[in-house]
Parts: structure tokens; sequence; C-alpha cells
């Protein structure tokens, strides 16, 4: 269903989380809400990189995953008090590539953080699997065509990277 792991560096963890908060907070961009159309899914602050801005990342979660896969797409996302991502798929309707791994990183919790992280539930949204509370360094990998979601946080904040991966064109 899922595997966790700790295989970044802590120097790329916190290299990414700085990043995400200058890209953040550097431009006062505000929550996502009003008329954007995932208002009522996504409550969190999205810094969408490209994934070559950090290429030691996706080399390490490329060996992790192995089999060819590749990162095809990484957001750096920050969530505070109240911000979620409500039950979702992370399939692409685009047909010029389809993301077949989806994976979480955390990269930062405050000394703060109440909240859980990361829920998976598979093939049927109404059936939720445990996954321990995620810390600092844990990645989370899982097939991107199951239901999950990413827990309000409770207090405090948390920063994480969610990368996409794909097979190679043939």
């Amino acid at each position: 269903m899922y595997k966790v792991g700790k295989v970044i560096d802590s120097d790329i963890l916190e290299e990414m989380a700085e990043e995400c908060l200058s890209r953040i907070w550097g431009s006062n961009q505000s929550k996502v809400t009003g008329n954007n159309p995932y208002s009522d899914v996504r409550t969190s602050k999205t810094f969408q990189s490209h994934y070559r801005l950090y290429p030691e990342f996706c080399e390490q979660l490329e060996d992790w995953v192995g089999m060819g896969c590749k990162v095809s797409q990484l957001d750096l996302l920050l969530y505070e008090e109240g911000d979620k991502f409500k039950i979702h798929l992370d399939e692409s309707s685009d047909d010029s590539f389809r993301r077949y791994w989806s994976t979480t990183t955390v990269l930062r919790l405050s000394d703060d953080f109440v909240g859980e992280g990361l829920r998976i539930y598979g093939d049927d949204p109404k059936n939720k699997y445990s996954i321990p509370r995620q810390e600092v360094g844990d990645t989370v990998i899982f097939r991107s065509n199951l239901w999950h979601e990413a827990s309000p946080v409770e207090k405090g904040t948390r920063i994480v990277a969610v990368a996409w991966l794909d097979y190679p064109k043939l």
C-alpha cells in the first residue's frame, strides 16, 4: 500500500524548507481561497517548483524508488494552523505523462506542531489506512491512483515536498 523511509540527506531537507519559506512568505502569497477552483480541496500554500532546482533531492528519491522512475513534478507546500488537503487522487488526465508514484517528504515541523499528516485510503475513500505520524525526513511513497489526504494542522506549521514519479517514455 505504502512505504516509509528516510532517504533524503538532512542538509537538502533544510535547504528546501528555507526555499519554501522564502518563496511563499517572501512573496506574501495568500492561502488558496476565493475564486480558486481548488479552495474546497486545499488550504495549504504551494510553491510549484521545477524538479531540476533540486537535482540531489530527485536523484536520492529516484534511487530509492528504482525501476527507472523519474521525478516529473515537485511542489513545496506550507501548512499552517487549520490548513489541509482534502481526500483526492494524484492521477493526471494529461496524456503526455502519467503519474505512477506519489511521494511526500516532511521537510520541517515547527517545535509546537500538533497534527497527523498524510492519510492513505487505498482504492476506496471509505477505508483509511493508518500511517504513523511522519517526522522530519520521512518520505512516504504510494501509487498515485490511491485516495489520500493531508490532515489539518492543529497547531504550528508543517512543510513538505510532494513529488510525482513516472516511467521514462519508451
